[in-house]
């Protein structure tokens, strides 16, 4: 992550497939940060028994150089990301779903840049396949 300090904003993605994470991740605010360490404010918001939105305010204690919640072993926990990383990932999966779309695929680890992506799927936008002329 590139360097924060209190009052920065921030977002907080939270990998668990029975809880839809807003797109972007949910907005937060650094509220402290220690030599390796920072902590972040969010809020989130579900719905209880009756369909009613309940806010529950959240904080989440991170390692500053990888984004990763503090005391997490692997992927699957919650991260934290700049607002620049947000919005990165934001063009790349809506890239990503235009050549999905078209059947294109790429490898995992295929080394193409985020420019390079939106370059190849504004391409595959002009593609005419038999089922999309009817």
């Amino acid at each position: 992550m590139t360097p924060i300090k209190a009052g920065d904003e921030v977002r907080v993605i939270v990998r668990n497939p029975h809880r839809k994470t807003p797109e972007g991740g949910y907005r937060a605010t650094v509220t402290k940060v220690a030599r390796k360490y920072a902590t972040a404010a969010y809020e989130v918001i579900t719905q209880d028994w009756h369909g009613k939105d309940v806010t529950t305010p959240r904080e989440i204690e991170f390692d500053i150089a990888t984004g990763k919640e503090r005391g997490s072993e692997g992927n699957y926990g919650t991260e934290v990301i700049s607002v620049d990383e947000a919005a990165r990932r934001i063009r790349s999966a809506a890239a990503l779903t235009i050549l999905r779309e078209r059947k294109i695929r790429l490898e995992y680890g295929h080394g193409f840049t985020l420019e390079q992506i939106e370059a190849l799927a504004e391409v595959a936008k002009t593609f005419t396949t038999p089922e999309r002329e009817g």
